[in-house]
């Protein structure tokens, strides 16, 4: 992982802002086009996670709903959904290379392109919609996970499970 992205996270740990955006815009330079989209997706997270604590003021309620969706890798890469989500043209190429990348560590997402990395994306995405499905503000994002879920077996199912389909 490039050094900037480790330091931004440490920052953004220790709720050291300014750091944390030193840190990934120096990050914006390296070639790696994933280590790019990495350190734009945490600018975009720390200026919502700004504009969220200005609102968390008023109501404490919209902090709940920001920090549900920004855990993990996809989110890493700048992949959002619901009411601010980014368009389903670019959630796709995210995903995409979700599956591909080389940059995951294996051990738990598997090889680029295998079917454990297959599982895992559906996993998360299952994650997501089973854990936000009764939520009424999060209906929107809730319909995106499905349409991307559908989208992921289609796209791939038949690259892990030739001449078969998942589960």
């Amino acid at each position: 992982m490039n050094e900037h992205i480790q330091k931004g996270k440490e920052a953004l740990e220790r709720d050291d802002l300014q750091t944390a955006k030193d840190e990934f815009n120096l990050a914006m330079r390296d070639p790696n086009p994933i280590v790019q989209r990495i350190a734009k997706g945490r600018l975009n997270e720390i200026k919502s996670r700004e504009l969220s604590e200005s609102k968390t003021r008023k109501s404490p309620e919209i902090q709940n709903v920001v920090d549900s969706s920004k855990s993990g890798f996809l989110s890493d890469l700048g992949y959002r959904v619901g009411n601010n989500g980014i368009p389903k043209k670019e959630r796709r190429d995210i995903l995409r290379e979700a599956f591909y990348s080389t940059i995951l560590k294996e051990a738990h997402w598997g090889p680029a392109g295998s079917r454990k990395r297959f599982e895992k994306l559906r996993s998360e995405l299952n994650f997501r919609i089973s854990s936000n499905y009764r939520k009424f503000e999060m209906t929107n994002a809730v319909n995106d996970w499905r349409e991307d879920l559908k989208w992921i077996e289609s796209e791939f199912s038949k690259e892990v499970f030739p001449g078969n389909s998942p589960r």
